[in-house]
């Protein structure tokens, strides 16, 4: 049985990606203390798919520095850390609600359709939230 000693959420958005990579640091085997760095990554809101980057179980040692490689790589991508789901919703719903406003005043969307996906991004409802995003999303690429 492993436990989970580090997790790190990281989160990567441009206009074409919207993804989450996730890598935690687990002691596989207390007793002989060996660890993993397992991760998964994928689209937000979607089914992650998950991997590891330490086929055996090996040293802290090792096992931190596999870890430690990894986060800087997804870093130097562009990935961002956040601290939870929480977290990584209000920072997406913020920047769609900033997009709408550009949308309103550039008269793209109409004050009934700005009054509707506001409310939708900030509802506390995640699909109401994900269908907003979605209709944003159409609206940009038109």
């Amino acid at each position: 049985m492993s436990s989970v000693v580090n997790i790190v959420n990281l989160w990567y958005n441009d206009n074409r990606s919207d993804k989450v990579y996730n890598v935690k640091l687990e002691l596989s085997d207390p007793n002989e203390q060996k660890w993993i760095v397992d991760f998964e990554y994928g689209r937000r809101g979607n089914h992650l798919v998950e991997g590891t980057k330490t086929p055996t179980p090996t040293t802290y040692q090792k096992a931190k520095q596999i870890y430690d490689k990894l986060i800087q790589s997804k870093v130097n991508k562009g990935y961002e850390y956040i601290q939870n789901q929480e977290q990584l919703q209000a920072k997406v719903s913020s920047m769609l609600l900033n997009l709408l406003d550009v949308f309103y005043k550039k008269d793209w969307i109409s004050n009934n359709e700005l009054q509707k996906l506001q409310g939708m991004l900030r509802s506390q409802d995640w699909e109401s939230q994900r269908l907003a995003e979605k209709l944003i999303n159409t609206k940009i690429i038109k």
